[in-house]
């Protein structure tokens, strides 16, 4: 996630309060990289009440909605965007991994295939797609979602080869999994979800903790992320939860 430059937000909005466009970005900052997402969700809903039609507006208010846990207002929001910009490739990417947290995973697999028919080379369309396979047990469908995914690439990825240890290890192919998991970063939140998926609940929390110092790399909507339902009921995930601002 490149980060907006905040001095060149604070010098459009000193020249224009109003500027729907800088306060969507802010609003993003705030809450994706700073996690002050009371802050965050002010800053857009100060954007949205400037301009209700705006795309951006209604975008990262779904995605600040979405980490936060209310999937229900994240739908609902994501619907605006994409009723506004028909033919955004992103919007439907994000509208398919919002429904997937919400367990709507029939619609967010449809959502997902608009995606990729409007832009076919967007790799994270792609892994959002393999995770709807993965929890509707469609495992097969799901690999060779990853192998597009590499084909497109042309290389091979962390996140490819984590994608596919999760999936084996949903599957119980977990031998497999667990080769593949050797060649993901300790410090990986991808290497979390697998330890996740092989029941591997210590070596989960520690991937975790160990993400959780990097930013950058690390899983904004884990909250209500399916991959990490399994360590809801362990105390540390009130921990991870509470370091994010999202307890």
């Amino acid at each position: 996630r490149a980060r907006p430059r905040r001095p060149c937000l604070g010098r459009a909005l000193a020249r224009d309060g109003e500027n729907v466009e800088a306060l969507s970005a802010l609003a993003y900052v705030q809450g994706m990289f700073d996690w002050q997402w009371s802050v965050a969700e002010a800053t857009i809903r100060r954007a949205m009440t400037l301009e209700p039609n705006n795309v951006d507006a209604r975008y990262v208010h779904s995605l600040v909605l979405m980490a936060l846990g209310r999937l229900d207002a994240a739908v609902a929001e994501i619907d605006v965007a994409a009723r506004l910009d028909p033919l955004s490739a992103q919007v439907p990417s994000t509208y398919g991994r919002i429904l997937y947290r919400a367990r709507r995973l029939d619609e967010a697999r449809v959502r997902l295939e608009r995606a990729i028919e409007l832009e076919p080379r967007n790799v994270s369309t792609y892994v959002r797609l393999a995770a709807v396979l993965e929890h509707t047990g469609r495992y097969d469908e799901a690999l060779s979602t990853v192998e597009t995914m590499e084909a497109i690439l042309s290389r091979p990825t962390i996140l490819a080869v984590a994608t596919r240890a999760r999936i084996l290890a949903r599957a119980g192919r977990s031998a497999e999994a667990r080769q593949l998991l050797a060649r993901v970063p300790p410090d990986s939140p991808q290497q979390a979800e697998v330890r996740a998926a092989l029941s591997d609940r210590d070596g989960a929390f520690a991937s975790l903790f160990r993400a959780l110092e990097d930013r950058e790399s690390w899983p904004l909507f884990i909250k209500s992320d399916p991959a990490f339902e399994s360590l809801h009921g362990d105390p540390r995930w009130t921990a991870v939860l509470r370091r994010m601002n999202l307890e």
